[in-house]
């Protein structure tokens, strides 16, 4: 188990060693990260890799091993199961009149979405690096009374990890698609793509001339590249699977994001 706490370690490490280049970032003793246990859905957006890593880090030699004194690990995991209490749902609507059981519904509602914000920039090397926490905080006693709990916070990670790449037939495709649609270079001069994060991202950049470098154009544009990449690339998760910017004199004047399969919004211009 030594050895199985030691890989956890070095793998929460390595996957939230970003903050740690960032000298003003607190360093939290024993003692802090025991309180922060309770209010890790009260950090800010951006301070939540800083905090939750070392809190999760801490508790690696800090857990009691006793059900009975957990010192609030169980709201850590709370903190990390993203669905919240639906395994609860049906306990409590045989308990509770309509109004109540509605009202409850709401509020887990809220506390899910607001999760979802929370969480909105783990990547995932870093949802790996939860998985491995919980699946070894699930052998603790802490948590012998939370285990469907841990077990749900799993479940999301582990999807939340997976992430589809694209293949090299499947760029190839849509860059053809692209400069078949653009019609000996109607809409754009010139066209440069390349894989990023790790080849789940196709990032696409073209180039605009003088005479092209007009509202109409660029909205064009915009249009054949959200058309033909939105269908085509494969959904990745929750980070985003394409992005095309349009460019004119080294200024971005247009293009389009995309994240799931079909999802997509506007930079610069709606269409």
């Amino acid at each position: 188990m030594d050895d199985q706490k030691e890989i956890v370690r070095r793998v929460l490490k390595d996957a939230f060693a970003e903050w740690r280049a960032d000298l003003t970032n607190p360093i939290l003793t024993h003692d802090e990260c025991l309180d922060m246990r309770t209010k890790l859905l009260s950090v800010h957006v951006e301070d939540v890799e800083c905090f939750l890593s070392q809190v999760l880090e801490d508790l690696l030699d800090t857990h009691t091993g006793k059900a009975s004194n957990s010192e609030d690990v169980e709201s850590v995991v709370d903190f990390l199961d993203v669905p919240t209490s639906g395994n609860d749902v049906q306990f409590w609507k045989e308990r509770l009149d309509r109004e109540r059981f509605e009202h409850m519904l709401n509020l887990e509602e809220e506390l899910r979405s607001e999760k979802y914000t929370t969480f909105k920039h783990i990547t995932p090397l870093q949802a790996r690096a939860l998985c491995a926490w919980l699946e070894y905080a699930r052998t603790w006693a802490d948590l012998e009374w939370n285990i469907e709990q841990v077990n749900s916070a799993l479940a999301y990670w582990t999807k939340r990890a997976q992430v589809d790449q694209i293949s090299d037939a499947l760029a190839d495709e849509v860059i053809g698609l692209l400069e078949k649609l653009n019609g000996g270079n109607r809409y754009w001069d010139s066209l440069y793509w390349e894989f990023q994060e790790d080849a789940t991202q196709l990032f696409v950049r073209v180039l605009l001339t003088d005479s092209q470098n007009n509202p109409e154009n660029i909205k064009a544009a915009t249009c054949i590249l959200r058309s033909v990449l939105s269908p085509l690339l494969p959904s990745n998760g929750y980070m985003a699977s394409w992005c095309a910017v349009i460019i004119y004199e080294g200024e971005h004047v247009g293009g389009a994001i995309g994240g799931f399969k079909g999802d997509w919004k506007s930079l610069g211009m709606e269409c």
